[in-house]
């Protein structure tokens, strides 16, 4: 297995955080436009009026993008610059992205469905803590 193979999910994990920042600046500036908020909200995400939940959703999947995935971005990095990437890890590398994008797709199309989107969140972190403990006994 040719090492570059474990960048292609740390590629699209990035593009997947990238298109989760821009849908936050696009939700904060139509909650401007609609008046939902005052700029000076931005301040300190708080203001005499309360965000709508539209915006705290968005907000908290922005912030759950630089969370769980960190470990992920660290663990491929480890296994790319030790030169020991095998197919399995490529393969947990996807399943690991693919759970995020549907965790991501549950939280902006279905965020009030809090049993799904925890399944999708599990999914993710068991795939990723399964692979964390291969690495550490290779």
């Amino acid at each position: 297995m040719e090492r570059q193979a474990i960048l292609y999910p740390l590629f699209t994990m990035v593009l997947l955080t990238l298109t989760v920042v821009y849908a936050q600046f696009f939700i904060n500036l139509h909650a401007l436009r609609q008046k939902d908020v005052r700029l000076s909200f931005f301040k300190l995400f708080k203001g005499e009026e309360e965000a709508p939940h539209y915006m705290d959703a968005a907000r908290m999947h922005y912030r759950n993008m630089f969370e769980i995935p960190i470990l992920f971005y660290v663990l491929v990095l480890f296994l790319y610059f030790s030169n020991n990437v095998t197919s399995v890890d490529v393969i947990l590398a996807w399943l690991f992205v693919g759970g995020r994008i549907i965790h991501s797709l549950v939280r902006t199309f279905h965020y009030d469905d809090v049993p799904f989107r925890f399944k999708c969140f599990a999914f993710s972190v068991i795939i990723l803590t399964l692979h964390w403990i291969l690495v550490m006994i290779k």
